[in-house]
């Protein structure tokens, strides 16, 4: 994947983002939403549903906050970002919404292709031994210095 023309059509201007991760959210899909909803700036992450208790861990031991994307105003925003998977049984009872979203719809991934994929989507696909990596590349190929916070979810992402 060429990540500087990954990150030219995730970072167009403009666009008030929602990131979110599958189902059941471990620390990779957490991670990487975190950290990209970061550096898209005017974004929010927020999980389909429940976590698994090392992504909570986590996120209790750094303070992050998350919400759930039921919680989430989904009409204050324009583009969707999902990481962490494509194919929809993965996503849960959240693929159908995140299917009928009605802005720009985007996916990073790191896992191979299997089944039925989200429809509507565009995809940016690498393989990768996590999806934090490809966030990482994300950050470095926008040139713009990665705080340690961001470093350290992302260093977790890929440990875990």
């Amino acid at each position: 994947m060429d990540f500087k023309a990954a990150w030219r059509a995730f970072s167009r201007g403009g666009a008030r983002t929602l990131v979110s991760f599958h189902a059941c959210g471990d620390v990779d899909a957490v991670a990487s939403a975190l950290a990209l909803a970061q550096l898209l700036g005017d974004s929010v992450a927020a999980a389909p549903d429940n976590l698994n208790s090392q992504a909570v861990r986590l996120l209790e031991r750094l303070g992050y906050p998350l919400q759930l994307f039921s919680e989430v105003d989904v009409s204050r925003f324009s583009r969707l970002v999902l990481v962490d998977g494509r194919e929809a049984v993965v996503f849960g009872a959240a693929a159908q919404q995140f299917e009928c979203f009605a802005g720009e719809k985007l996916l990073l991934d790191h896992h191979a292709a299997g089944g039925r994929g989200l429809k509507g989507f565009r995809s940016f696909v690498q393989p990768a031994g996590s999806c934090s990596e490809l966030v990482w590349s994300l950050w470095k190929a926008s040139g713009r210095r990665l705080p340690k916070a961001v470093a350290l979810l992302l260093a977790c992402g890929v440990y875990c």
